[in-house]
């Protein structure tokens, strides 16, 4: 997350210039399926075994999946997607500072101790100072006090920050899964689905608006937080499709033991 934010503010700089004013600047983000850590920038990508993906439309959201078998394997064990969007609010007064909500929506499963999820989402309201700013965070890494989410767990809510108009805000989504070892069946989900909008407290919301990063849609999320049922056949789904994968790899492996004996 650092190293993002990092290379983010660098070609924000690079972009504006000196004393110039804020420009809401593209969306970043990136896929990691065990074959690398977070390069090429793919929307999605799929191991056999583990399956990420982000996307701005519909709306900003990124998921993963582990769905491992059982058997032998020596490849990937784990993967995610994130991305880093910006907002700014716009409105007749510039020195007017604004209640903004962002709804949120994490979710994790997993069917071991031995699979690890992470949803994360972090909302900087001052991107170039870092004050005001706010997270949630579901998680099972032992090594982490926060993470105690269970075998199971989502949350729903609003986070409330405060954003002067002008202002350069961020919003930071992640979504992690991964497995210690793999000796067993063992399956994960994690998923991230945020929304941001003007505060009605403020009396002359109507006046004012949010502008965000150029292809993403801000909609609110459609739909309940998913539910162990719901994660079971999303496991079922990404099961089928290792399961091609699978078969094409045996044939491919039987077909070269064929051709050179």
């Amino acid at each position: 997350m650092i190293r993002m934010m990092a290379k983010a503010l660098a070609t924000l700089i690079l972009a504006t210039g000196a004393g110039a004013a804020w420009a809401v600047p593209a969306a970043v983000g990136s896929t990691n399926c065990g074959l690398g850590a977070y390069f090429g920038n793919p929307e999605s990508c799929n191991s056999g075994f583990v399956q990420a993906s982000r996307s701005l439309s519909p709306d900003a959201s990124v998921s993963t999946y582990l769905d491992y078998p059982g058997s032998a394997y020596s490849g990937p064990n784990g993967g995610g997607a994130e991305i880093t969007y910006y907002y700014t609010v716009t409105g007749p007064n510039p020195f007017a500072v604004l209640p903004i909500d962002v709804d949120y929506r994490l979710a994790g499963a997993r069917n071991s101790t031995a699979v690890d999820f992470e949803a994360q989402i972090v909302v900087q309201p001052n991107f170039t100072n870092g004050v005001g700013g706010d997270s949630r965070t579901l998680c099972t890494y032992p090594f982490f006090a926060i993470c105690s989410a269970g075998m199971s767990a989502s949350d729903a809510g609003t986070i409330h920050v405060f954003s002067s108009v002008n202002e350069l805000g961020s919003i930071y989504i992640n979504a992690q899964i991964g497995a210690s070892y793999l000796a067993f069946e063992q399956t994960g989900f994690a998923s991230v689905d945020p929304f941001i909008h003007i505060d009605h407290s403020f009396a002359d919301f109507a006046s004012y608006s949010i502008e965000v990063s150029d292809g993403v849609s801000n909609v609110p999320a459609t739909g309940a937080v998913p539910e162990p049922a719901a994660w079971a056949t999303m496991n079922i789904g990404l099961s089928l499709a290792g399961g091609v994968l699978r078969v094409r790899r045996r044939r491919q492996k039987h077909c070269m033991q064929a051709a050179f004996g």
